[in-house]
């Protein structure tokens, strides 16, 4: 009688039984040789548990995190799920300010007062002592920027919106200044060589990123907090005070600036959205003063799809999305961060990033295995790659 070890199978019924063994299982399965300890690192022995995660890849996870393998992201993920991390001061702030934060590739950007500061993201996730480029023209704080297609864009206080292009090294060179507003910016998105401006004067703009010219502009009766354009449509939305309009959701047409829908019914008086962002075409994230996260579909006018109360009635400043299952929101009081789990209907996790006297969390940033937050007084990072 001859016998057969598992080396033997055909590497077809070897994934297929693989399928069917626990984490642990594959974890001792992977101590037993050297060749069945490279078989379980494979992508595809691990492709059944991604597809669980919170982190879950489109693919086979080489497009999104090309530096990963998916054990790599499975494991992470199961530190994200459990609230496994470690809390870092990058930065301590001197003064009072509002930062806001924009993460590109091993780069973060941070508006510390009325310059946009760009640092270098270590293999350990911290950033460098001294930022390798700032961007400095505004005389007042800068209340958002978006760095995108090649772009810095900036709205400020000074009623100014200023763009620079990004060069090798990294270095910018400043391209102009757009003025029309006559109150604060304080909110801008870029796309296209377009730019979308909303301000505190109560309209929106929208802009040619090439010349210092305004394409369409439209009055509303609240002032404008949030902005964002659709990236795969023909159309922006535009998330308001909600004062004198208790409906603050509206998508524009972006070739005519025509009003094409508004999104919800009533909402109370002071609801305004402070952040609003698109997921996919027709897939659109807010959130606001109302303490609520919700996901709509553009396609249906008529309610959210799904809505998540933040239960300590704090207001949600900021929202990000990882384009999959994970959603974070960073709230008002005492630095809390959440995590939503779109499969689940309460809050999969609370964080008090800082500490618990720590104040709003103004914008937040996250990548495979940081979040990366803005408070009053310091800049953030949570740290989930080094937990097991």
């Amino acid at each position: 009688m001859t016998t057969c070890s598992l080396l033997d199978l055909n590497k077809d019924v070897l994934f297929l039984l693989a399928s069917y063994l626990s984490i642990k299982d594959l974890g001792r399965l992977s101590q037993v040789c050297r060749q069945l300890r490279s078989f379980c690192n494979q992508d595809a022995v691990w492709r059944n548990d991604n597809k669980k995660r919170l982190l879950a890849t489109s693919s086979n996870g080489k497009g999104k995190y090309p530096k990963l393998n998916l054990k790599e992201i499975c494991r992470l993920s199961r530190n994200w799920e459990n609230g496994l991390m470690k809390d870092v001061q990058l930065i301590k702030l001197k003064t009072q300010l509002l930062p806001h934060l924009q993460l590109q590739k091993d780069q973060l950007y941070v508006s510390h007062g009325e310059n946009v500061h760009c640092y270098r993201i270590k293999n350990n996730g911290n950033i460098s002592k001294n930022p390798v480029l700032v961007c400095s023209k505004h005389v007042h704080d800068i209340c958002k920027f978006v760095v995108k297609d090649g772009h810095i864009v900036t709205g400020a206080r000074d009623h100014q919106i200023n763009i620079w292009k990004l060069t090798r090294g990294p270095n910018v060179q400043f391209v102009r200044t757009l003025s029309g507003h006559s109150l604060k910016v304080n909110c801008v998105d870029t796309h296209d060589s377009m730019v979308l401006s909303g301000s505190a004067d109560k309209s929106w703009r929208l802009w040619s990123l090439e010349h210092d010219r305004c394409l369409l502009e439209s009055e509303m009766s609240d002032r404008v907090l949030s902005v964002a354009i659709n990236s795969w449509n023909k159309n922006i939305i535009t998330g308001t005070s909600c004062i004198n309009d208790h409906k603050p959701l509206d998508i524009w047409n972006i070739e005519n600036g025509k009003h094409m829908l508004t999104l919800g019914s009533n909402f109370k008086m002071g609801a305004g959205v402070l952040d609003v962002q698109y997921e996919d075409a027709n897939t659109v994230l807010s959130c606001g003063y109302d303490t609520y996260l919700r996901i709509w579909d553009t396609r249906s006018s008529r309610s959210c799809v799904r809505e998540y109360e933040e239960v300590d009635d704090n207001a949600l400043y900021c929202l990000q999305s990882n384009g999959g299952y994970l959603i974070a929101t960073g709230s008002n009081r005492f630095g809390v961060v959440r995590l939503w789990d779109k499969r689940m209907t309460e809050c999969l996790s609370k964080f008090y990033i800082g500490n618990k006297k720590s104040g709003s969390v103004y914008s937040l940033q996250f990548n495979l295995t940081n979040i990366y937050a803005s408070l009053s007084h310091s800049i953030q990072t949570l740290d989930f790659s080094d937990c097991r």
